[in-house]
């Protein structure tokens, strides 16, 4: 069998899509959070974030960075995530990001409306910080990510379609 350019194209147009679809909780995305809180103590300052900022039921991003109080300078550390709320308890450590090392990151997903409690323990060398946080999620909408979901596959078939539609014309005059 052989496999044409048509063929491979709409391979790579599914591939996509599939993992479009299924890995998006999956992706590094500290860079999408544009508001840090900062929380200072006698040991570290520590800037953590949400995204989306106005928490929806849905995915849920949680960035934090430790940095010694004194020097400024990043710390390696054991940052712990406690998220509970309605029918909903995850108590995990944190990892480094891929992208930013001296970011660390939890990724979830919230399932139902109501009020949490958010808890981040942060245990280095110089000592440790706990900071206690509530928010309320309220029921999401999908429009967000069904506009970015339309405007990536526009980005993705546009030259997809444009690039297929030569190689047909190049195809039909020979």
């Amino acid at each position: 069998m052989i496999i044409t350019n048509t063929q491979i194209t709409f391979i790579s147009i599914i591939i996509v899509f599939v993992s479009y679809i299924l890995f998006p909780i999956y992706a590094e995305s500290n860079g999408r959070i544009t508001k840090y809180e900062t929380y200072t103590d006698d040991q570290h300052i520590i800037k953590y974030g949400l995204y989306p900022e106005t928490i929806f039921t849905g995915p849920l991003h949680i960035a934090v960075s430790v940095l010694d109080k004194d020097t400024e300078m990043f710390l390696k550390a054991k940052v712990n995530i406690n998220l509970t709320g309605p029918e909903f308890n995850k108590n995990i450590e944190a990892k480094n990001s891929l992208d930013s090392p001296q970011f660390y990151e939890y990724d979830t997903v919230l399932k139902n409306e109501g009020e949490y409690n958010l808890d981040i323990s942060i245990e280095s060398s110089k000592g440790i910080s706990i900071i206690k946080k509530q928010f309320e999620a309220s029921q999401g909408t999908d429009t967000a990510n069904l506009i970015i979901i339309f405007f990536t596959f526009i980005i993705i078939l546009v030259p997809f379609s444009i690039a297929l539609r030569k190689i047909i014309i190049n195809k039909n005059k020979i």
